[in-house]
């Protein structure tokens, strides 16, 4: 995918054999949210090229899932290790997997992000994400979920 040798990172797609460092990552972030090895690797085979990781000095530090879907593409996931946030690393992940979307024919990007979670929310909304509905009993603790989507010149 793309280099950026300043930084020592390196985008590119996932492998199975990264299964360890993504699921290290899910339980660091997480915790009882955090996907399974069953869930990671369905993922991966509904991602396909829109599984994107990013790595440093070749460890892992974040990824992002995203899917294509007949009505819309949906970001499925984006988790960066809590020592490499606010370092860029998000927006870049963010931009790969919408550049992938837009080369396989852009249609609406959405996804859904917790409630309470509002780094991740102010984060999105910095990337023009807007706030579409709020989703009751969204996650399996009954939680809240709240459908975001990208604001298009549409």
């Amino acid at each position: 995918m793309k280099r950026e040798s300043s930084q020592q990172i390196q985008l590119r797609k996932f492998k199975p054999s990264d299964l360890p460092q993504i699921l290290k990552i899910e339980k660091d972030l997480f915790g009882v949210d955090a996907y399974n090895q069953t869930v990671i690797l369905d993922g991966f085979k509904r991602a396909g090229e829109g599984f994107i990781v990013v790595q440093q000095e070749g460890k892992i530090v974040g990824y992002i899932t995203g899917f294509i879907e007949p009505s819309r593409d949906f970001i499925d996931n984006l988790a960066v290790k809590e020592n490499f946030q606010r370092k860029g690393l998000g927006k870049t992940l963010l931009d790969s997997l919408l550049k992938y979307f837009s080369q396989k024919g852009f249609k609406k990007v959405q996804l859904v992000v917790r409630e309470n979670n509002l780094s991740a929310i102010n984060f999105y909304e910095k990337n023009s994400f807007k706030k579409i509905k709020l989703l009751k009993n969204c996650y399996p603790d009954g939680g809240t979920g709240i459908l975001m989507q990208l604001k298009t010149n549409e």
